[in-house]
């Protein structure tokens, strides 16, 4: 039979943790709630215990019930979320114990029978990676490997080990390390792993997500946090945490809200983003060039609200979405707000006549946001906004009048744009654009 397929989300879903959570080098322990867990697949080795069965999802088995499962490293699955206390290992698959356990897996994963279940629960507890990784391999094995950490004798490994800490705010290189000890970098690779249990990377790699996650528990931002720990930023963090984890760290982001909420604060993030650049579109002579050849119909029509250059839209765009991920924000509340604002630009630019009386001192409709689109540049530096009226009320940019500008008074006044779409791309390249009539474009 072939496998089911997971579900799809729908849109009021969100992955929320309820519990306490430790890390280690090597190793992530949660004990906890979940609630249902999109589809994914990360670096780590897994190992989810229930006290009673769990509703698995596992490719290519398919849906399985079981008390307790070891998923393996990159293989995709979701766990759907029962409200029950779970008990939740992660471990890196570079180190010794984890490869032993591994090497148990068929296909991937392996169920665990009910007593051995009941008693890996009893025995689990957040100490240090190898006696972690031992108790989950006496219970996954058929003949448990015996690892115990080796003696603190290697005078160098255990300077270096205490230095580290201190070194992660720059890049850390395998040569580096290996001058500080007075050893070649092959020699301390091996040293290191002997004494350690792991080998020196993926050890680096854990103690920059626990440095990091402890700046977090410390009220750190997750910007701060990424930089406490040697990441390149807070997206880099990120990215790795998801590496390993399969989800990631929200921090900022109130996940726990209603998804209309979390769409609404998205919304907000982004229309006063693209109200920021918007203006300076308007400024900085380059951007203008791009930005001219959404000013350019002499008439409004309602496509006229997605005619953009696609350089000019991520630069429109581009700072408000960078928040959003560093914020850590929901992607489909990302989503829904995008294609929210999307059918508000259509009615924005729209050749109707309406009114929407009062609320257009709130939302940028299309009989004040024609004024942003009057011939006269000097005339058109009003009404930036995109959605919200606020922006421009806020900054002294709203302008209403009982008659807007109609057919004939908007566009360029003097420039003309290419006919073609390949040669609007590349006109605001071209020279000829930049010696276009100064009545289109700002003072200097």
């Amino acid at each position: 039979m072939p496998a089911l397929k997971p579900p799809k989300q729908s849109i009021g879903s969100q992955t929320l943790w309820t519990g306490t959570a430790s890390i280690g080098f090597g190793w992530g322990y949660f004990h906890g709630t979940v609630d249902d867990i999109q589809p994914h697949h990360h670096h780590a080795v897994q190992i989810v215990l229930g006290l009673t069965a769990l509703k698995v999802w596992l490719e290519p088995a398919g849906w399985r019930d079981c008390q307790a499962v070891v998923i393996g490293a990159n293989l995709a699955h979701q766990l759907v979320g029962t409200g029950q206390m779970l008990k939740v290992v992660y471990l890196d698959p570079e180190s010794h114990l984890t490869r032993q356990i591994t090497r148990r897996l068929r296909d991937g994963w392996l169920e665990l029978n009910p007593t051995e279940a009941d008693g890996l629960w009893q025995q689990l507890e957040p100490t240090n990676h190898l006696n972690l990784a031992q108790t989950v391999a006496e219970h996954v094995c058929s003949h448990p490997p015996h690892y115990s950490e080796a003696p603190r004798s290697d005078a160098r490994i255990e300077q270096m080990l205490r230095d580290l800490p201190r070194l992660l705010t720059n890049p850390i290189t395998v040569g580096q390390l290996a001058s500080r000890v007075h050893l070649s970098p092959s020699r301390l690779q091996h040293r290191f792993v002997h004494h350690t249990g792991m080998p020196l990377r993926p050890y680096v790699r854990w103690l920059r997500l626990s440095t990091a996650l402890t700046a977090i528990a410390g009220k750190a931002s997750l910007t701060e946090a990424a930089t406490t720990a040697g990441f390149a930023d807070a997206a880099h963090f990120s990215r790795t945490f998801k590496r390993h984890f399969g989800f990631t760290p929200w921090v900022l982001w109130p996940n726990q809200a209603s998804m209309w909420v979390q769409v609404l604060l998205a919304g907000a993030v982004i229309d006063f983003g693209l109200y920021v650049m918007h203006r300076y579109s308007h400024v900085q002579p380059f951007l203008w060039r791009l930005h001219m050849l959404h000013h350019s119909p002499q008439r409004m029509y309602w496509i006229n609200g997605g005619r953009r250059h696609p350089v000019s839209a991520l630069i429109l765009a581009g700072p408000a979405l960078a928040v959003l991920m560093i914020l850590g924000a929901t992607p489909i509340a990302v989503a829904a707000w995008l294609a929210i604002l999307s059918i508000h630009l259509s009615f924005q630019h729209a050749n109707l006549d309406y009114s929407l009386g009062p609320l257009r001192y709130v939302f940028c409709v299309a009989e004040n946001h024609r004024w942003h689109h009057k011939r006269e540049f000097e005339d058109a530096q009003v009404n930036f906004g995109e959605v919200w009226a606020i922006w421009d009320r806020l900054f002294s940019s709203y302008h209403d009048a009982k008659s807007a500008p109609r057919a004939g008074e908007v566009g360029l006044r003097d420039t003309r744009v290419p006919p073609t779409y390949l040669g609007q791309l590349a006109w605001p390249f071209m020279r000829s654009a930049r010696g276009s009539n100064a009545n289109d474009a700002p003072r200097a």
